[in-house]
Parts: C-alpha cells; structure tokens; sequence
C-alpha cells in the first residue's frame, strides 16, 4: 500500500473554524486546508506554504492536535495527516491563487458542533475534534 503523510490546518478565527468544499470526481467534500509535505520539507513549513497556497492566509501554529488518515479511493493511496490547530489575522479568503491543480470550489467558517453536518468523505477528522 502506497502513502504519504501530510498536513492540515484547524484554523480558528471568531470563534469559528475554516473548511474547505473540493470537488472530487462527482463528488463535493469537504476537508480542512492544507496537504503534502515536499521531500526535505518540514511539517510547520508544509502547513504554512499549504495554507498560504490553498486559501491566502498567514497563520500562527497554536499546537498539533491529532493525526488524522484516509484513503484515497482513485488511487487506493493512504494519506496520513498531521493536524494542526491554528489562529489567523484575517479571515479574508482567496482560493484563486493555489498552483495546485485542486478542485476547491468554496469555504466556510462554521462553529465546533456544526462538524458533523458536514460531509468529509472517507476521512475520520471529526475524531479529532471531541
């Protein structure tokens, strides 16, 4: 079995949290920001670069909080994540400037209990949140 390992960002801003709407296949599901550390690339480099790309925003690491996996379907690859809780200046979004080839299509700020209204595919992230 192929994985990688990567990083997520739990941003905290006003008392809410950022997720991410991605389509993926046919499908919309939602995530928080972030993705693969590079080769030669720490964890706190990988959430910064990763946030700044996905969403614009410059974030301060408050502490790690869990890790966090799920399975790729398309590929069958297991993605192992770091996750991270984070605070923000700003909660002005851009996702027009992510070089990736990502299909992140909106975003919302939304409070702790409102987690599990939302669809994250096959990932277990809401366990970290208990």
């Amino acid at each position: 079995m192929v994985e990688f390992r990567a990083v997520k960002s739990l941003i905290f801003y006003d008392n809410k949290y950022l997720i991410l709407n991605q389509k993926i296949g046919n499908n919309f599901i939602w995530d928080l920001p972030g993705g693969k550390i590079k080769i030669n690339e720490s964890k706190i480099e990988a959430l910064h670069r990763e946030v700044k790309e996905e969403v614009s925003l410059e974030i301060k690491i408050i502490k790690p909080i869990g890790v966090y996996w799920f399975y790729r379907k398309s590929d069958s690859v297991k993605i192992i994540c770091n996750t991270f809780l984070c605070t923000s200046n700003d909660n002005k979004i851009d996702l027009n400037n992510n070089p990736a080839t990502e299909n992140i299509i909106n975003y919302k700020w939304i409070k702790k209990e409102e987690f599990k209204d939302y669809d994250f595919g096959n990932s277990n992230i809401k366990n970290i949140l208990k």
